[in-house]
C-alpha cells in the first residue's frame, strides 16, 4: 500500500498504468474523509494535458521517475468527469469507486491495517 511519505512525492511525476502507457502528470493528491491516507491523484489527462482526472493511488508503487498505478489507461479515459474542488463529494467518491471497480470498505481496511 502506498504510504503517506510516498504519496507526497507524487506531485508533478508522470504517471502510468500497469502496461507502462504515461496516463498523465499528477497535478494534486486528495485524501480520505479522515484525512489520513491520500487517496486519490488528480492528474493532467488528455493529449495536451488539459483535462483533470481523479485516479486511484491504491497500491501505487514508484517506477524509476513514473508512478505506476493499478488502473489502466482506458479506465482514466473513460472516468466520469468530476470538478477539482477542494474536497470530493460522498458522491463524487462513490461515482469514482463504482468506476474503477473499487471498494471503499476495502480501503477503510488497508487503512486500519497500517503501512
Amino acid at each position: 500500500m502506498t504510504g503517506v511519505t510516498e504519496a507526497y512525492d507524487f506531485r508533478g511525476r508522470t504517471m502510468i498504468d500497469p502496461s507502462g502507457e504515461k496516463i498523465g502528470k499528477v497535478d494534486d493528491l486528495y485524501r480520505d474523509a479522515q484525512g489520513a491516507q491520500p487517496q486519490w491523484a488528480l492528474v493532467n489527462t488528455g493529449l495536451f494535458g488539459t483535462k483533470k482526472t481523479f485516479v486511484p493511488i491504491r497500491g501505487a508503487d514508484p517506477a524509476g521517475e513514473a508512478i505506476r498505478v493499478l488502473v489502466t489507461k482506458e479506465q482514466v479515459k473513460d472516468a466520469p468527469r468530476i470538478g477539482a474542488d477542494e474536497e470530493l463529494s460522498e458522491a463524487e467518491e462513490r461515482r469514482l469507486f463504482e468506476h474503477y471497480g473499487l471498494s471503499k470498505e476495502r480501503t477503510e481496511t488497508e487503512r486500519d491495517a497500517g503501512p
